[in-house]
């Protein structure tokens, strides 16, 4: 036989040899797969006829002989969800930070290359306490360099583990670690694994090639001692900071929309569970988990736009004038929808007068007598009673009322005596309370009467509103005591809520149709929607002619000379309403302190074809400001609501838009200063075309690997952008994006800010 026929002959055997082991070798695994399917499934089903089932708390604490044969159940808590403006940009979503820790007990693995020569180790041990100074000393300060060194030499040296940043610190909105502190963290010598191949840094650790070549090693890895918490940690944030803050709420604390229960469990998600059976040495997830469902969203009917305006004049307008509390509300007219929404309470800092949401003024915290506001209110009960006649006279300034055997007199604010034939009109223009106390005893010869108009009306009846209750007036329908109810005709000796006034207003806006506050639109959890369809609280508070001269005396009273508010009248935007004075009630000494004003403006604009109804409303300020500080407040509102959005410059001929601007706020600005030209289509966005300035183009936001390029957005809309494409934004500063940067590790988009 040749030695080629040889060579095959033996390349033949030996491949049959391993075909034949191969062939066993499966024919042996399907034998051990058929019997665990028919002989030992239950044994690996985590049956729990067979295997004792512990919570993952109760298996932490058992000794490792009971670690064995059972399973364990954990309970996954979902991210909780998004609230989102009418625009659907996120007004509050989550940021995950990291609590911090070293593990000294995993460093014994790393103590070979130090163990030879501590110094090297103790010049370590100070650099990253310089390093973790230095970064987080704007959050940290209570921590020195030494408090620092100190952690790690324990750590390090003593082999234990140490809390840098516990979970309870890093979850408080100024001192969050976050990923980007993470990232500082593991660029740092050890915690990166390594050390920095640069040779001088390497040999300021021991580490230089000489030294290296010494101990006899070839490279440098670390054991991983860095603990950034074992689960994910998500913390609440407001993208906008304060602004909304209070209407927003806090689940914690259960109010707001983040803390109301029905959208609580929105947000909440559904939990998950996951189980494990831990048999033989090893851990085997069972088919039994059930994912968490992450928490849904809530789509509000809060315009970012209009609440940072409302938030800003409010804000400085308490600064200026030091009331207690005030709040502002600004409401769509025609849907009832809660458009903006800022409540300050103030509080003494040392020599510094400080606004902070901590109340909902507006609604539930607070309710205060509402002053002449109010007279609209008895204005529409003296039309509807007389059928809208309005040719009656009476007086104003000084007047004496006699009421059976008593009599009362009483005399206007700023009164020059008695007025005679005074007009309705006039009445109301001037605010007299003189004028309108004689109305309505003049309509309502029983006071009683007057009370169930104004309930009829929808007036003084509570009702819900999403996010609270207003509760009825607490006026006294049945009194007989003509100090209160002269008093009662103008807005004085009861209270109620301002967005109860505010509703009524809405209402007379609104052609007499009573919308009740709307705050949610809808809500989505997994698959399911729920819609919050606008509601109607009475179709018509009053006919059709009450509402139309109510309208005509609003309006009078910014617009024509003599009004109460005509120092705010602008021809360009009409607007009408009431304004509102009255003194503060002092609990301590049972009266009236006649030294101090709480004043307000409710009305709407544009007044011909009215768009959104406000009320703004500054309790307990100084006697020199008057309710004109209120409707000056009102109108810097209004103005800047209905003109041109800061990020849209206007020249004498064109509105030019340099940077990305949403498509709805262009399209506004356009219609208002009937200039410039919109694209045929809608698009996300639009900015200025470069070969016309007349013309604007449609803007879209380019997308590479998945990462949207949000340069020149707002932060709300490069945070919206961000999360469309699931992932997570971290801002720093203030303004529009600059620079991104993407890192997917962490799946996180940085973007820089600056105005």
């Amino acid at each position: 036989m040749s030695k080629k026929k040889q060579r095959q002959d033996n390349f033949i055997k030996r491949q049959r040899i391993v075909i034949a082991f191969c062939a066993a070798f499966i024919l042996l695994c399907l034998a051990g797969m058929i019997y665990l399917a028919c002989f030992q499934q239950k044994k690996y089903s985590g049956s729990t006829d067979i295997y004792p089932v512990y919570s993952r708390e109760q298996f932490d604490t058992l000794p490792p002989e009971m670690r064995e044969n059972c399973v364990v159940e954990s309970f996954v808590n979902p991210p909780r969800g998004i609230i989102f403006d009418d625009s659907n940009m996120p007004l509050v979503s989550n940021v995950r930070v990291y609590p911090i820790g070293v593990d000294g007990m995993s460093y014994n693995k790393n103590y070979r290359y130090f163990n030879e020569n501590e110094p090297y180790l103790d010049t370590l041990i100070y650099d990253l306490a310089v390093s973790f100074y230095n970064q987080f000393s704007d959050r940290y300060p209570e921590y020195s360099v030494d408090d620092y060194r100190a952690k790690f030499t324990r750590a390090l040296k003593d082999q234990r583990y140490v809390t840098i940043f516990s979970e309870e610190q890093v979850i408080r909105e100024n001192k969050m670690v976050l990923a980007k502190d993470l990232a500082f963290i593991k660029s740092l010598p050890l915690f990166s694994r390594t050390i920095d191949t640069a040779a001088a840094v390497r040999a300021r650790y021991g580490f230089s090639p000489q030294q290296m070549e010494a101990k006899k090693l070839k490279k440098l890895y670390f054991a991983d001692i860095l603990n950034e918490g074992s689960s994910e940690l998500l913390v609440r944030v407001h993208p906008y900071g304060k602004l909304a803050q209070r209407i927003l709420g806090n689940m914690s604390k259960g109010n707001g929309i983040d803390g109301n229960p029905e959208f609580n469990k929105v947000l909440t998600g559904i939990p998950g569970q996951k189980k494990r059976l831990y048999i033989n040495g090893i851990s085997i997830p069972l088919e039994s988990e059930n994912p968490p469902v992450n928490g849904g969203a809530v789509y509000t009917t809060i315009s970012t736009e209009i609440q940072k305006i409302v938030h800003k004049e409010l804000l400085e307008k308490a600064l200026e004038t030091k009331p207690k509390w005030a709040c502002a509300v600004v409401m769509e007219t025609a849907t009832g929808d809660i458009k903006a929404m800022s409540n300050f309470t103030r509080f003494v800092d040392g020599d510094d007068t400080v606004y902070l949401e901590t109340r909902n003024n507006a609604m539930v915290a607070e309710s205060a007598e509402p002053g002449s506001t109010f007279k609209l209110a008895s204005l529409l009960a003296y039309l509807e009673q007389l059928h809208g006649d309005t040719t009656r006279k009476y007086v104003r300034g000084d007047y004496t009322f006699h009421v059976g055997k008593r009599s009362y007199s009483y005399k206007d604010s700023h009164s020059r005596g008695l007025i005679r034939d005074v007009s309705v009109r006039e009445i109301i223009k001037h605010s007299s309370n003189i004028g309108v106390a004689l109305m309505m005893r003049d309509a309502f010869p029983s006071y009683a009467d007057y009370a169930r108009k104004l309930d009829s009306m929808f007036v003084t009846i509570g009702f819900s509103a999403q996010i609270g209750k207003l509760e009825p007036v607490n006026m006294h329908p049945n009194t007989r005591n003509f100090t209160e109810q002269y008093g009662y005709y103008f807005g004085a000796g009861f209270c109620m809520q301002p967005l109860q006034t505010l509703v009524y207003y809405n209402a007379v806006a609104n052609g007499g149709k009573m919308m009740q506050p709307r705050f949610v639109r809808s809500t989505t959890l997994g698959k399911e929607t729920v819609e919050y369809p606008t509601v109607v609280l009475k179709e018509r508070i009053a006919s059709p002619q009450t509402i139309q001269i109510a309208q005509e005396f609003l309006r009078a009273v910014v617009m024509e000379k003599g009004g109460t508010a005509y120092s705010c009248h602008d021809e360009n935007l009409p607007m009408a309403g009431k304004t509102g004075t009255r003194d503060i009630y002092d609990q301590t000494l049972g009266r009236y302190d006649y030294s101090r004003n709480a004043i307000s403006f409710c009305g709407y604009f544009p007044a011909d074809n009215p768009k959104y109804t406000c009320i703004v409303y500054l309790f307990d300020v100084k006697k020199r400001y008057g309710s004109g500080e209120a409707a000056r407040l009102f109108s810097n509102i209004a103005h800047q609501i209905v003109y041109p959005a800061k990020e849209i410059d206007r020249s004498e001929k064109h509105l030019v838009a340099r940077r990305p601007v949403r498509w709805q706020t262009l399209k506004a600005a356009v219609q208002h200063w009937k200039a410039g030209i919109m694209p045929d289509e809608q698009a996300d966005y639009c900015i200025t075309s470069r070969e016309d300035e007349a013309l604007f183009t449609s803007y879209t936001v380019s997308v590479k690997d998945s990462v949207p390029n949000v340069i020149g957005l707002s932060a709300a809309d490069a945070i919206a952008e961000v999360r469309k494409y699931g992932h997570r934004a971290q801002i720093s500063g203030k303004g529009n994006v600059t620079s991104q940067s993407y890192s997917k590790e962490s799946n996180t988009v940085t973007l820089t800010l600056s105005p």
